[in-house]
């Protein structure tokens, strides 16, 4: 019983953990270049995460949300193709943003969108796992998440 409870507590934590790196990174990143006053690369990240978060979240149609309905377990595969296919137009737009404004850290910056649009799309597969309290591929994404 307590090593069923230890983990269950231990899978809440590290599903919360990599759900909450995969949303907030881009934010503590730039808190935390602030804090250490690099003031010009958390300005060129804020301004190129801000535009990458704001293109994903344009195309993300509630999907998270839809998963958990029933009706949509069949989707699913459409969700992530569809994600895929946007997050090039999305990189391609970022890009040329980094590129117009002439950024210093350009090549820093689109590996940072390439990040945001990764997380957008790992999001469909951790809510996925959510879903049917499979954990493992959570565990793999914090892992990750936190490597990089």
């Amino acid at each position: 019983m307590i090593k069923n409870n230890f983990l269950s507590n231990i899978n809440f934590f590290s599903t919360s953990l990599s759900m909450s790196i995969n949303f907030f990174f881009s934010s503590v990143l730039i808190i935390l270049l602030s804090l250490f006053n690099f003031l010009d690369l958390a300005a060129e990240i804020g301004l190129t995460l801000s535009f990458t978060l704001f293109l994903c979240q344009i195309f993300s149609a509630n999907h998270r949300s839809l998963i958990y309905l029933e009706e949509y377990e069949s989707k699913v595969n459409s969700i992530v193709q569809f994600r895929f296919i946007i997050t090039f137009i999305i990189l391609f737009i970022s890009i040329s943003m980094i590129s117009i404004l002439e950024f210093e850290n350009q090549f820093f910056l689109i590996i940072l969108s390439l990040l945001i649009c990764i997380q957008w799309i790992s999001e469909i597969f951790l809510t996925i796992k959510e879903k049917t309290k499979s954990y493992d591929y959570s565990n793999k994404i914090l892992f990750t998440n936190l490597v990089f």
